[in-house]
């Protein structure tokens, strides 16, 4: 059901945990503009990764700089949990979507 985004891929020799459900956008978001929209449709969403400089034994690192920066600007966790149903389901990615046509130009 969504368009523009990428999905998680399954590397060989790996498993997938499903326990959360993340898209990454093609183009840069302001996660906290995307959250807004979200939970003003009623959507919680969560940040992917929160900056490694939140993180108080992290501080001091340098060479993670540019893969956290792209991560948390590009990747979003969607709802998924055992009852999530198909109509929920559409309404998320109908939300995602309209959020790419308004807001990113692809």
């Amino acid at each position: 059901y969504l368009k523009n985004v990428d999905f998680s891929i399954k590397h060989p020799n790996t498993e997938h945990s499903y326990w959360m459900f993340c898209i990454k956008f093609k183009k840069k978001i302001n996660f906290n503009h995307f959250e807004t929209y979200m939970k003003e449709n009623n959507i919680e969403i969560r940040q992917f990764f929160f900056h490694y400089k939140e993180h108080n034994h992290l501080q001091n690192l340098k060479m993670i700089e540019n893969v956290n920066h792209k991560l948390e600007n590009y990747v979003v966790i969607l709802p998924s949990y055992p009852d999530l149903n198909e109509t929920e389901i559409k309404y998320i990615s109908f939300r995602v979507n309209n959020y790419n046509d308004l807001y990113i130009q692809i």
